[in-house]
């Protein structure tokens, strides 16, 4: 598969969850195994967020907005 040696090298506790930041329209969530807790994806685009896995947490937003410290 396409994203295998992402998804291989992925390294979530049991309780952990996974942010896909810039993820499109969630591609790489589709192939995740199941997690305990629903990833998260942050895009720009509304319209990519209407296309991605309603399993994760859709939200739109901006990485240069976020609070980085």
């Amino acid at each position: 598969p396409k994203y295998a040696a992402i998804l291989a090298r992925l390294d979530v506790p049991p309780a952990g969850r996974i942010a896909d930041l810039g993820g499109g329209t969630g591609l790489l969530l589709a192939h995740l195994p199941p997690l305990a807790r629903p990833p998260l994806l942050l895009v720009f685009s509304v319209a990519m967020l209407a296309r991605a896995p309603t399993a994760a947490l859709r939200v739109q937003g901006a990485l240069r907005r976020l609070p980085w410290r």
